[in-house]
């Protein structure tokens, strides 16, 4: 009786959809519209788009030719004559264009995250945009003076540091001109990789719309092959004055819907109210019978526990009266007296298991190292971290510091290698001070370091793993220092 009921709604719910269906296509018909309105929208969607990206890429293009004019006009400042001032002006000048830039590049272009492709090139042009920053620009804001040449000096890595500026100011031309063109590459490498990715990359909120516009294509179809045969019928007897009578058929469509909706609904809560007494009663009976069977199981626990414990209470008793007549002596055999505890001492066992922290090899370098370290020279690689990592480091990147082959002389580390081990230590002659502690310290724990400390001893050396056979490697794993 009830499934009979049910399919009857259900047929007055389809009745009503199929009528609202063959009303909305003869109003189409009547109005003389499109079977497919939505395509020219989704077409006019696609076209804003596509200018969205390309307005966006125009600004791109705009902002890095001021960066790049601001940047010439600085390079010409700083390599002519002109007054400390006027160096100070054009580094503020250059250092807002690059702020416009990074701005753009990282918080206007995407409303949503971009794919990992794109974030590595947007990273890879911060860290360039940091590195222009940070080593010059940002140093000459206060203009040009003896502290200034000092620290641009510091940051290119000019060895020795004099306070003479004869080669520097080649050296922040070459160095400008040399991002700048980086700079370009990288940009147009990004603008590429853009426009190669879905049209709405950067616009997700029309990319949503286009979505909804296909989903309901997908919808009006379905709905129009199961209303068809209605809607033929309907369109050759209805005369020029139908849109009344769609109107009015529409209202009686969505009545009929309504009606069968509520109708079924209050039949399945009536049917459901029926049963729910039948099955509290089935569910208190299950509760009835649990609640037994877990006060057998009890019964039976607290038993077991009752006649061991009598048990027990029986050979202390014994032990007692054995005590009281003598029976006991200081001499007597261990088996003989009740034992109730496990005959494993927890120190052996620790001591049994005590594994050692640290390799032979490692201790044999180690004091190798801090008695003569000028013997491990000879078969030690010269290294030297590379100026990304460490700028990577600055940024609050945390990424793994790469270190790279450098000629004699030039490095503060040596790469120790040999069958089954790559490890990392400080150089003989390294001397620890404010200009390269910070990597020093990303390198090896610094304990108990001090401003002004050189004197050290290695506790244990870093491990690093290679990345192109005897070139680069990767840290691994930090060493220790003890200062």
């Amino acid at each position: 009786m009830g499934k009979r009921n049910s399919s009857r709604y259900f047929l007055i719910f389809v009745l009503g959809v199929s009528l609202l269906a063959g009303c909305k296509k003869i109003q189409q018909q009547n109005d003389g519209k499109s079977d497919n309105p939505q395509a020219t929208t989704f077409e006019q969607v696609q076209v804003q788009d596509n200018r969205k990206l390309e307005n966006l890429q125009k600004e791109l293009d705009s902002n890095y030719q001021e960066v790049d004019a601001a940047v010439k006009a600085f390079s010409q400042e700083v390599t002519g004559k002109s007054r400390a001032s006027q160096v100070g002006l054009r580094s503020s000048q250059v250092n807002k264009k690059l702020e416009e830039l990074s701005e753009l590049i990282n918080k206007k272009m995407f409303t949503s995250q971009p794919p990992e492709e794109i974030k590595t090139k947007i990273g890879e042009i911060n860290i360039l945009i940091e590195s222009l920053r940070q080593k010059v620009i940002k140093p000459t804001q206060k203009g040009w003076n003896k502290r200034t040449l000092l620290e641009i000096q510091r940051n290119l890595g000019q060895v020795p540091i004099t306070e003479s500026n004869k080669n520097l100011k080649s050296q922040i031309d070459k160095f400008l001109k040399s991002n700048l063109t980086q700079l370009d590459h990288q940009i147009k490498d990004l603008k590429l990789s853009v426009s190669q990715q879905p049209t709405n990359l950067a616009l997700q909120p029309a990319l949503v719309t286009s979505d909804r516009l296909h989903v309901a294509r997908l919808g009006e179809g379905v709905v129009s092959q199961s209303a068809s045969s209605l809607g033929n019928i309907t369109q050759t007897r209805l005369p020029n004055n139908s849109d009344d009578k769609a109107v009015t058929l529409s209202y009686i469509a969505i009545l009929l819907s309504g009606c069968s909706v509520v109708v079924s609904t209050y039949a399945l809560l009536t049917r459901n109210s029926a049963k729910a007494p039948a099955n509290r009663t089935r569910a208190n009976r299950n509760r009835v019978t649990q609640i037994s069977v877990n006060q057998s199981a009890e019964s039976e626990i607290l038993q077991d526990h009752f006649v061991t414990h009598t048990e027990l209470e029986k050979v202390l008793a014994e032990w007692k009266r054995q005590m009281t007549h003598g029976q006991i002596t200081e001499n007597q055999d261990e088996h003989n007296l009740p034992r109730f505890a496990t005959e494993r001492n927890p120190t052996q066992i620790s001591q049994r298991y005590r594994i050692s922290q640290e390799s032979p090899d490692i201790k044999k370098l180690v004091e190798r190292y801090n008695t003569d370290p000028g013997s491990l020279s000879h078969n030690a690689i010269e290294v030297s971290a590379r100026e990304d990592s460490i700028t990577q480091r600055r940024l609050g990147l945390q990424q793994a510091i790469v270190l790279e082959r450098v000629g004699r002389g030039k490095g503060n580390y040596w790469v120790l290698t040999g069958k089954d081990f790559n490890y990392l230590v400080p150089k003989k002659s390294i001397k620890i001070n404010e200009f390269n502690y910070e990597t020093v310290e990303a390198l090896f724990v610094c304990n108990n370091y001090q401003p002004g400390y050189t004197h050290f001893q290695l506790c244990k050396p870093g491990k690093v793993m290679p990345i192109s056979q005897g070139e680069t490697w990767q840290l691994s794993e930090q060493g220790q220092l003890q200062f």
